[in-house]
């Protein structure tokens, strides 16, 4: 027999687990929630870990009464899912990439967490397109309209954490930005810096020589 996992104090949506429940006819463990609207009702634990249930059926109610789902396609699209997936980053503790981001403070503001239509709407109207991603100008601050904007992969890497910052002679730049210059890559960098000791300048200014090819 699998382990139950504790749902209880976990929000998915408008809803927040209060209380394990009895099992349904098929042996599968049920959660009392309460929504946002005041409602409550039994969840299947399988529909909260995997967010198919997110109210007391008020949202779904509401969003076909606005026409939502005709606009834009809603659970279909991709923008549906980099919606999901940043709401995962922040909820959802089983995920590994969870530490950097709920893990460590990182929230979603109230105009998204609960409404796609508001997220939608945001995002057609700053330059949203299929080959972008979502990006947080400030790694340290939340998902909101005035910290996040549509990159491209590049940029979006450029600004991971973990890609520190080093100046030599007046500049500023990333590990990524002075690899472009000398012709290597950010690990290069980081690993001159860090496991050789070399000082920020000469891991920096140092070409890469070119390997040779063995025959």
């Amino acid at each position: 027999m699998s382990r139950i996992i504790d749902l209880k104090g976990k929000r998915v949506g408008r809803l927040m687990v209060l209380r394990r429940g009895e099992n349904t006819a098929q042996g599968q463990p049920q959660w009392h929630c309460i929504c946002d609207c005041g409602c409550f009702t039994l969840v299947r634990g399988d529909l909260l870990r995997n967010e198919k249930t997110k109210s007391c059926g008020c949202l779904k109610a509401e969003m076909l009464k606005s026409g939502m789902f005709k606009t834009h396609g809603a659970s279909k699209s991709r923008l549906y899912s980099v919606w999901q997936t940043m709401k995962k980053r922040v909820f959802d503790k089983n995920r590994k990439d969870y530490k950097h981001y709920g893990g460590r403070g990182i929230k979603i503001c109230d105009e998204w967490v609960n409404s796609f239509d508001s997220f939608y709407g945001w995002a057609i109207s700053s330059g949203y397109s299929p080959e972008l991603t979502i990006d947080r100008i400030s790694n340290d601050e939340d998902y909101s309209p005035n910290n996040c904007r549509w990159v491209d992969m590049s940029t979006q890497a450029n600004n991971k954490r973990n890609n520190r910052r080093v100046a030599v002679n007046g500049e500023n730049k990333t590990h990524m930005e002075w690899a472009r210059e000398i012709g290597g890559n950010a690990t290069i960098i980081r690993d001159r810096i860090e496991r050789l000791g070399w000082s920020a300048e000469k891991a920096i200014t140092t070409p890469v020589k070119k390997q040779k090819k063995v025959v």
